[in-house]
């Protein structure tokens, strides 16, 4: 990755850490996931607004986001499938 690419990938990094809302692929970005995987888990509570009524854009709280993250700790002794 050239200087300037990577300077442009951590301004964008930054630049979605202090948004207050963000867009289906900068809440992917966000949390280092697939946009689909963004899709998958709408269906598994993650607080989503409804941007244009009866259409499909939306858009997410970032502190929201963290919350819902923070519910879904699994602790030392849970089994689970990496």
């Amino acid at each position: 990755m050239s200087e300037k690419q990577t300077k442009l990938t951590v301004y964008y990094g930054a630049l979605v850490a202090t948004k207050k809302w963000l867009t289906r692929q900068e809440a992917a970005d966000y949390l280092g996931v697939s946009p689909s995987m963004i899709d998958r888990q709408l269906r598994h509570a993650i607080p989503t607004y409804l941007i244009s009524p009866g259409g499909r854009a939306f858009v997410f709280k970032r502190d929201e986001i963290d919350a819902w993250i923070e519910t879904n700790r699994i602790g030392p002794d849970e089994e689970f499938f990496i």
